[in-house]
Formats: structure tokens, C-alpha cells, sequence
């Protein structure tokens, strides 16, 4: 089970009834096809479109062109640190956009420090289920 905490540190504006909360689009930011492919087909027994990019950039394009509620973002925090990557995506966005982490194993309290700390609302452990997404989600909307 992933480790899931909610954060105050960005202004998630919206329904705060978490128990009706809505994730339609979920944009999924990953180079590995198996992880993204898994993810997808997760999120639609949910009634969730996911939208894919492969690099920052299609990233970025995608967040300022579409109506996103959610971004998962997978990679080595260390890259994902130098680019500032969530930071630029919720920036870019225009509205509020809820971001999560893929930490590889397990989401330990390292891990969803380090994605806090990289401007996301928590951190998902690989593989999760489309019920901690929305468990996350709704922490992190429940605090704002």
C-alpha cells in the first residue's frame, strides 16, 4: 500500500466534497509504454481518459491546451528534480491541478517528502491502484 499524506503547500480550488470528487483526465507523464499502458487501462474501468506524453515538453503543451484534474508524473526524482517539472506543469496549467509522484517499490515517507518538496500534493507507490489516486486526491483537495 502506498504511503499517502495530504499537503496545504498549493491552493486546490473546486468541489470539497471528496466523496464526489471527479478525476475525468488524467494526464499520465512517462517514457516506459507497460507502466503507461497499465495505467490506462486502470484509470478507464474508472471512466477515466488518460492522456500520455513522453517528454517535458509534450507535457507542458498538454497541460496549457486541456482541462486536466490530475497529472501522475513517473521518472527518477532526480531528473524530475532538475527539471522542475511539476512545478512548471501546475504553473502552465492556469488553474488548479492536482500532481502525484510514481516512486518505484513502495512510497516511503522519503520518497513523498521528496515529491512535496518537488511541488506535488503526495506520491504514489508503482504499481498502485486508481483507488489510492483518488484517496490521494481526495487528501489532497480535503486540506485546501
Amino acid at each position: 500500500m502506498s504511503l499517502i499524506r495530504p499537503t496545504s503547500n498549493l491552493p486546490i480550488s473546486g468541489s470539497t466534497d471528496t466523496d464526489n470528487l471527479s478525476l475525468r483526465r488524467v494526464l499520465i507523464v512517462t517514457r516506459a509504454t507497460d507502466r503507461r499502458d497499465a495505467i490506462t487501462r486502470a484509470l478507464a474501468t474508472e471512466c477515466t481518459e488518460a492522456l500520455h506524453a513522453v517528454s517535458d515538453e509534450m507535457a507542458l503543451r498538454l497541460v496549457e491546451s486541456e482541462e486536466l484534474d490530475a497529472v501522475v508524473l513517473d521518472g527518477p526524482l532526480e531528473n524530475l528534480r532538475r527539471s522542475q517539472l511539476c512545478r512548471r506543469l501546475k504553473a502552465a496549467a492556469g488553474r488548479p491541478l492536482l500532481a502525484f509522484y510514481l516512486s518505484s517499490g513502495c512510497a516511503t515517507a522519503d520518497a513523498w517528502q521528496d515529491a512535496v518538496e518537488l511541488g506535488a500534493d503526495g506520491c504514489l507507490a508503482a504499481p498502485f491502484a486508481v483507488s489510492e489516486l483518488r484517496v490521494a486526491a481526495n487528501a489532497a483537495v480535503a486540506t485546501h
